[in-house]
């Protein structure tokens, strides 16, 4: 199986599957861990998941993995600063 990378408009990454489709990952430290997991799914011979087209997710179900890891990013953050006991909800910051 052969993928290519390139850059998208957005200058994201943009993955061009082996029919020529293609999938706009990003341009974050996760948008390599979603290349992975396509090319781990198709290794496992994962097919015809729901949102997929044969062993490829559709760009919405990128879109999905987009959300999830920015919603796991902002808990992290949320975390880290109740470690340091800061409540970020409860700040009123204004300018």
């Amino acid at each position: 199986m052969e993928l290519r990378v390139t850059l998208a408009p957005n200058e994201g990454l943009r993955l061009i599957l082996p029919t020529g489709r293609t999938l706009d990952v990003g341009a974050t430290p996760a948008s390599l861990r979603f290349i992975q997991r396509i090319l781990m799914d198709v290794k496992r011979g994962r097919k015809e998941q729901l949102g997929y087209i044969n062993e490829y997710p559709t760009q919405h179900i990128i879109e999905i993995w987009k959300k999830e890891d920015t919603r796991k990013r902002l808990e992290a953050e949320k975390e880290r600063f109740a470690d340091m006991g800061i409540n970020v909800e409860q700040l009123d910051i204004s300018l």
